[in-house]
Parts: C-alpha cells; sequence; structure tokens
C-alpha cells in the first residue's frame, strides 16, 4: 500500500507497527483502538510505501486458519502516538482502494 497523502512531522511518532488482533465482530468502536495487537512488522516512520510479507505474517495468519477463525484482521497503529503540539495534522492517509493482501495457498 502506498499513502495517498502524507501530512506534516511525523517524527513525534516513533515507528510504524503492524500487528493482528481480533476486534470481534460487527462495527469498530473508538475504543477499539486500545485493544493491543501482537506486532508482525515494524517501519522506519518515514516509510509511506508498505509491502510486507514476512514469517511472522505466515504464521498468525495460518494459526487463525488452524483455529477455525472466519477473519483476520490487522491494527496499524504508530509506537509512539503523540502530538508534537504545534497544532498541524501529522500523519499518513491510505485510500481503502489502494490497500490490498494477497495470499497464495501451497500445497
Amino acid at each position: 500500500m502506498n499513502a495517498a497523502r502524507e501530512h506534516g512531522d511525523r517524527s513525534s511518532f516513533g515507528v510504524l507497527w503492524i500487528g493482528t488482533l481480533d476486534y470481534g465482530t460487527g462495527p469498530l468502536q473508538a475504543s477499539d483502538r486500545n485493544i493491543p495487537a501482537q506486532r508482525l512488522a515494524t517501519f522506519p516512520n518515514s516509510v509511506t510505501a508498505i509491502s510486507y510479507g514476512g514469517e511472522n505474517m505466515r504464521t498468525a495468519l495460518q494459526s487463525r486458519i488452524d483455529a477455525g477463525n472466519p477473519g483476520f484482521q490487522l491494527k496499524m497503529y504508530w509506537s509512539r502516538p503523540s502530538s508534537n503540539g504545534n497544532g498541524h495534522r501529522d500523519g499518513l492517509q491510505y485510500s481503502q482502494g489502494i490497500i490490498s493482501l494477497r495470499v497464495e495457498c501451497t500445497d
């Protein structure tokens, strides 16, 4: 996925994490952002184009399949999600249409 837009200065955010978790079913609520995720990968906050297919992702996906779970949920988040206090918007904006998860099965 590639960021559609970059906003401001992200240096205070730390690194960008991708993790897996179980939000459950139904629409997301604001409180869901506090559900901890199992870290799969980290990226420097300067990275805007993200592509990841590491062993951690494969293992997490296979664990969900083996457990009979119907879904696989991912969370992207900053390691230090705090403001730099300058009153301007900071962060990355991704469009849903450019985010994809490709799974290849082999025997």
